[in-house]
C-alpha cells in the first residue's frame, strides 16, 4: 500500500518537473544532465533578431528631419531686405552709364562724326558685344566671383565714361569706346542672376532678381530725361558724363561694402522629432554577463 502511494507520488512530482521544464524550454531556458540551468543562447539571439526588427519599423515610422537650409529667410523677408536693396542701388548706378550710351549713341556720335553708315556699324558690332560678352563674365564669374569681377566692370566704366568726350572725334577709338561700353551693359545681365542665386538661393534668388531687373526699367526713365535735357543743351554733354562716372563711382562703394555671403533670417533651426516608440533604455546586463528573461505564462 505504501509503495503504491510512494509511486504516486513519484508519478506526480515526475509530470510536475516535466510540465516546468516544458515551461523553461518554452522561456528559453534548458538544464543540464544535472539539473542545472542552461541559458539558451539561440533563442535569446532569435529574441534580440526580432526586437532590432522591431525598433527598425519604428525608425520607418518616424518621418525623416526636414534639412536645415542655410537661407531660411521667407521671400518677402528676402525681397524687403537691406541686401537686395543693396544689390539694387549698384545696379541702377552702375547700369545709368552704359544705357545711356546704348541709347544715344547714334546722336551723340552724329554732333562729331558725320558718317551714318559708320555709325550703324558702331551699333551693330555693339549689339553683338552686348550679347556674347555675356557668356565671358559668367565664366569669369565661376573663376573669380561676383566682387571682382563686378569691381573690374565698374573700373572700365568708370575709365570710359570720363574719357567718352575726349575720344569721341576719332572714329576707331569711338568705335572701340561704344563696343566696350556694350560690353559692360552685358555683363550686368549676366552677373545679377548669379549673385541673387548665389546670395538668396535657386528659389528666392529668382523672385529677388525679377525686382531687382525693375532697376533698368528706372535706368531707361532716367536716361530718356537726360537725353532731353542734353538735346536741348541744358545740361553739356561733358557734365552729363561726369555725372554719370560719378554714379558708377557710388556703385563702387557699395560694391566694397557688400559683403559675398548667403542671407539668412535669425529662425532657429528646427528641432528634431522624438522618434514615436523609442526604445527604453538598455537593460543592465549582471556581471555574470547572463540576461534574466522575464517569465512567460504558458497560458
Amino acid at each position: 500500500m505504501n509503495d503504491s502511494h510512494h509511486f504516486e507520488n513519484h508519478d506526480e512530482h515526475h509530470n510536475l518537473n516535466h510540465e516546468k521544464h516544458h515551461k523553461d524550454v518554452g522561456n528559453g531556458v534548458h538544464y543540464d544532465k544535472n539539473g542545472a540551468q542552461i541559458h539558451d543562447t539561440h533563442h535569446d539571439g532569435h529574441d534580440e533578431s526580432l526586437h532590432d526588427l522591431h525598433d527598425e519599423e519604428a525608425k520607418q515610422d518616424v518621418p525623416p528631419t526636414p534639412a536645415v537650409d542655410v537661407n531660411e529667410a521667407s521671400a518677402l523677408q528676402s525681397l524687403f531686405s537691406w541686401k537686395t536693396l543693396h544689390l539694387y542701388t549698384m545696379l541702377v548706378a552702375s547700369a545709368m552709364f552704359p544705357y545711356y550710351v546704348a541709347a544715344n549713341f547714334k546722336s551723340y556720335g552724329s554732333t562729331n562724326i558725320s558718317d551714318d553708315q559708320f555709325i550703324t556699324i558702331v551699333g551693330a558690332i555693339g549689339s553683338a558685344l552686348n550679347g556674347a560678352s555675356r557668356i565671358g563674365w559668367a565664366t569669369i564669374f565661376d573663376f573669380f566671383g561676383f566682387k571682382y569681377v563686378y569691381m573690374a566692370l565698374l573700373l572700365i566704366e568708370m575709365t570710359i565714361a570720363f574719357t567718352f568726350v575726349a575720344v569721341a572725334k576719332v572714329k576707331i577709338l569711338y568705335l572701340i569706346w561704344v563696343a566696350i561700353t556694350y560690353a559692360c551693359l552685358g555683363g550686368h545681365f549676366s552677373m545679377y542672376p548669379s549673385i541673387c542665386a548665389k546670395t538668396f538661393g535657386p528659389k528666392k534668388g529668382g523672385i529677388v532678381y525679377s525686382f531687382v531687373f525693375s532697376g533698368f526699367a528706372v535706368t531707361t526713365l532716367v536716361n530718356f530725361g537726360l537725353s532731353k535735357l542734353s538735346s536741348k543743351n541744358i545740361i553739356e554733354y561733358t557734365t552729363l558724363f561726369y555725372i554719370l562716372a560719378s554714379l558708377c563711382i557710388l556703385s563702387f562703394i557699395l560694391l566694397i561694402l557688400f559683403r559675398e555671403v548667403p542671407f539668412a533670417s535669425k529662425a532657429k533651426t528646427p528641432k528634431e522629432p522624438e522618434a514615436a516608440g523609442a526604445p527604453e533604455a538598455a537593460q543592465e546586463v549582471p556581471q555574470s554577463g547572463v540576461i534574466e528573461l522575464p517569465s512567460v505564462d504558458a497560458n
